[in-house]
């Protein structure tokens, strides 16, 4: 008898202790599962997989690209060129690959403080191969277009016009002992003198000695441009970001980003560390009785469906940044990267929040379940003690 009035009298102790706890812990838990929610969501977000996953939220890459292609397209245009063939080009050469291995060559110099290493290599030999094929095919296109009215893959029209005239009055030139003004009055003297069809051998060969040259020098010039705007176009790349790696202010947020994210698994665990704890003290000191497991449960419950209307506040944000946004000059323009920039920082941050608050209403429906098995338990290992 002694021995159960010590029993009961350490619990009644310990129940005692479990109201006074429920009274501090469940608002406490209420309230701090989305500080630690928060807390974790943050140590991932600043983390470079976060950092990343924040650019890739953004689309930054097909932003990028896009605007890029809508300036080039309008300001780097080669009068030359016929502009489907040119436009094609670019966006063979300047993929939306090619940005993305920019960026994360960037995040990680930016991120680790480390000096950039950006390359256009695959570029510039997209482009060299491009190039290739118009030297390859060039001057047959461009002698159809001239001479045989066929429309050109490569060249406009006015460079196409301007060709043919200066072809022309080359060949007048060379031949001005025949006294003639155009190539068809050429023909018809050559072919007078020498029989019908040696101004068609004669134009021939003139147009391979044309061509070889033109290959030879389109080769040449091309070659050596390329060259030199690989050369100067990593170094501006690489000059350009080493001024963001190394500027101080940046350089301060993120060295304070690694700092945070260095912690994120010691965070997620205290996070997660309390919770556990302070359910396992409920319990405790409840006895593992009914109330040990619902009124945990209830707090988690409660606190994981906070986190998840913080999440809520995702979308009006964003319709406050966006609001924002159009106020400003030039917004129609750009307007949309900025969007989708500030959508890509928050999404990361809000997700593990999202995950975090899941967690803990899992957590309480587990301790309910739990709480409904040890009921059905205990009622029939009593309803069986009669019987034996």
């Amino acid at each position: 008898m002694a021995g159960k009035k010590k029993d009961s009298a350490f619990k009644l102790v310990l129940m005692i202790f479990g109201i006074i706890f429920s009274v501090i812990l469940v608002p406490g838990l209420i309230a701090g599962i989305p500080i630690g929610g928060a807390a974790v969501g943050l140590s991932q977000a600043t983390s470079q997989d976060g950092i990343e996953s924040m650019v890739k939220e953004a689309k930054l890459s097909e932003n990028l690209h896009l605007l890029m292609m809508e300036e080039l397209e309008k300001e780097a245009q080669i009068e030359e060129l016929n502009p489907e063939f040119w436009n094609g080009l670019l966006q063979e050469s300047i993929s939306v690959e090619f940005i993305d291995s920019l960026l994360a060559e960037g995040i990680d110099s930016i991120y680790n403080g480390t000096e950039p290493q950006l390359q256009a290599d695959g570029v510039i030999d997209t482009f060299r191969s491009c190039i290739d094929e118009l030297v390859e095919n060039g001057f047959d296109d461009l002698y159809s277009a001239c001479f045989e009215g066929t429309e050109s893959k490569y060249f406009s029209m006015d460079f196409i016009g301007s060709v043919k005239t200066d072809i022309e009055s080359e060949l007048l030139s060379k031949y001005s002992d025949y006294g003639v003004a155009t190539l068809e009055d050429l023909e018809t003297v050559y072919d007078t003198q020498f029989g019908a069809g040696a101004f068609d051998t004669l134009f021939d060969e003139e147009m391979a000695v044309i061509k070889k040259e033109w290959n030879e020098e389109i080769r040449l010039e091309v070659g050596d441009e390329l060259d030199t705007i690989s050369v100067e176009l990593e170094q501006e790349m690489n000059g350009m970001l080493s001024e963001v790696v190394y500027d101080e202010e940046i350089r301060a947020a993120f060295d304070m980003f690694k700092e945070i994210s260095a912690k994120k698994d010691t965070v997620k665990l205290v996070a997660y560390g309390i919770v556990l704890a302070a359910v396992l003290l409920l319990l405790i000191c409840y006895w593992f009785g009914t109330a040990g497991f619902v009124v945990p449960s209830v707090a988690l419950i409660l606190g994981g469906l906070l986190c998840k209307l913080i999440t809520l506040l995702e979308n009006p944000i964003m319709d406050i940044v966006k609001a924002e946004i159009a106020t400003e000059p030039g917004a129609e323009e750009f307007g949309f990267v900025v969007t989708d920039l500030c959508k890509g920082i928050m999404a990361p941050f809000f997700h593990e929040m999202s995950k975090f608050g899941m967690t803990m209403i899992g957590i309480g429906v587990l301790l309910i379940l739990l709480a409904i098995l040890k009921h059905v338990v205990t009622k029939n290992m009593h309803a069986s003690e009669p019987a034996m």
